[in-house]
């Protein structure tokens, strides 16, 4: 449904950069073959970028038995969200990945936290049908 959007170059897709720099980090090539289907609007600021790579990364680290703990995995998802975005940024995928709702604090080896929600909370989630640049 939103293909059309993604790059015609694989090499270009954040998933296969995912794989690429998984496999830089271990040192060596790992042969797989992913799909991956969300069916997120792409640029509709939900997150969809870092779902692919919160995604990707998991599979890779499960694939390879667990390689890499979580400060690890979830640093290399803030580098490879930050190739989207221009910089390294957590706001999206340490939710995506850690659960809940994340403060980023990035101090003494801890990128982020987890801040306690409320029962009484409702949610909110919106998409317009525009591309919001993020």
């Amino acid at each position: 449904r939103f293909a059309d959007k993604l790059p015609s170059e694989p090499r270009e897709n954040i998933v296969y950069q995912c794989w690429e720099r998984f496999c830089q980090e271990l040192g060596k090539q790992i042969l797989v073959a992913m799909t991956l289907e969300k069916n997120m609007p792409i640029g509709s600021g939900l997150g969809s970028s870092a779902c692919s790579v919160v995604a990707a990364l998991m599979a890779m680290n499960e694939h390879c038995g667990k390689p890499l703990n979580d400060t690890r995995l979830l640093a290399l998802m803030g580098e490879l969200e930050g190739r989207i975005s221009g910089s390294i940024h957590y706001d999206n995928v340490a939710p995506c990945f850690l659960g809940g709702m994340q403060l980023m604090i990035e101090e003494n080896d801890i990128i982020s936290q987890q801040v306690p929600g409320f029962d009484e909370w409702l949610w909110v989630l919106a998409y317009p049908g525009i591309k919001v640049s993020t």
